[in-house]
């Protein structure tokens, strides 16, 4: 049972027992590849974190080009 107990706190953590299971799931995939996620700059083409500006707009920390994407990540799969 502790291993359940600490999958579910890593799924969404700071959502608690609310929304259900389904959204927190889905919440706790896009984080991940929000938070933690390496992309490739269209800049410089180095492999970095890259910092959201604001939805759909991101900058690379590396050499400041900014440049448009999705929401939750640079690369849409479309």
């Amino acid at each position: 049972m502790k291993k359940e107990r600490e999958r579910s706190k890593k799924i969404a953590k700071g959502l608690g027992a609310r929304y259900g299971f389904k959204v927190r799931r889905k919440y706790g995939e896009v984080a991940v590849k929000y938070r933690k996620a390496k992309y490739e700059c269209p800049g410089c083409s180095k492999i970095v974190k890259m910092k959201r500006i604001a939805v759909g707009i991101w900058k690379c920390p590396k050499c400041n080009f900014t440049f448009t994407g999705g929401a939750y990540s640079p690369k849409t799969t479309r």
